[in-house]
């Protein structure tokens, strides 16, 4: 079965990723610093799965498929950069040098 142009343009990386109202209310209230803890979890979570995509497959084909594989690349590396930091919590525990 082929690919369809618009299945290719469908999944290029550059396009805005899906949001709904309260993935946008929960991003919001955590850059102001009043996010609830299911909000922190709500806007980490879009942040690391939808944004950065790293659970996606990066490649992507296509006339441009080496760029927009780059692209896809570049958002999952900030993702991986938040998912390492998130797992550094118990190294840090262990060594005494959580700060709260």
């Amino acid at each position: 079965m082929k690919s369809s142009a618009k299945g290719v343009e469908d999944s290029a990386p550059w396009r805005p990723v899906e949001y709904k109202i309260p993935q946008v209310a929960a991003i919001i209230a955590l850059e102001n610093g009043e996010a609830t803890a299911d909000q922190q979890r709500l806007a980490l979570a879009w942040i690391v799965k939808q944004a950065c995509g790293v659970h996606d497959l990066a490649y992507r084909p296509g006339e441009d498929g080496r760029r927009d594989t780059d692209f896809m690349l570049g958002r999952q590396f900030v993702g991986q950069q938040i998912l390492k930091m998130s797992a550094l919590r118990d190294a840090l525990i262990k060594e005494d040098k959580w700060l709260t």
